[in-house]
């Protein structure tokens, strides 16, 4: 028996030789990379339907190396609770942040910024295009459905007076506090 052990064990080590050569062998985990960061996509902001059976969500991802320099993109999914089902509503290259569902859950509200400015825009759940609902004179930092769900009412940047025009043309890009307010 004893010389039966010694005999098989260059059979196994050879098994073992050949199995690592053909990379059927387990193989190390790799450490995450930068490369696996840039990769990485992560829920952002969600609401919860008024009927409680579907979740508008945000997926954030980062901007790869070969797009214009911004924030990263912000897509908007929605999650159907009874089926466990996840579908597209918005994609792309696109940046939309804080869904809020409008009273009768029939359509989804975002901030979405298309050209220099950020506005509300609006996605029917049933499917469709999604529309700008205001048109404010700067960008809208933040809003919320009126209870009846045919208005918004929304927070935006003070508009920039004259002054503060006129300076930002010829390169200063400062805040003036309180001297604006005289304006």
């Amino acid at each position: 028996m004893h010389t039966r052990i010694i005999t098989t064990l260059p059979g196994l080590l050879l098994i073992v030789f050949c199995f690592s050569l053909s990379g059927t062998a387990q193989q190390a985990p790799q450490p995450f990379s930068p490369e696996d960061l840039l990769r990485t996509q992560r829920v952002s902001s969600c609401a919860v339907s008024p009927s409680g059976d579907l979740i508008a969500y945000t997926v954030e991802s980062q901007r790869a190396a070969s797009d214009e320099p911004g924030a990263s993109y912000s897509q908007l999914y929605v999650y159907n609770a009874r089926s466990g089902e996840s579908h597209p509503y918005v994609t792309g290259k696109v940046r939309l942040t804080t869904p809020a569902w409008r009273p009768d859950g029939g359509a989804i509200g975002f901030l979405m910024k298309r050209g220099d400015k950020t506005q509300v825009w609006a996605i029917p759940v049933n499917g469709g295009e999604a529309t700008q609902i205001t048109n404010a004179d700067e960008s809208v930092l933040a809003f919320k459905w009126h209870p009846d769900g045919t208005h918004v009412g929304y927070v935006a940047t003070q508009p920039k007076n004259k002054q503060e025009k006129a300076l930002e043309k010829k390169g200063y890009f400062f805040v003036f506090y309180e001297e604006a307010l005289a304006q």
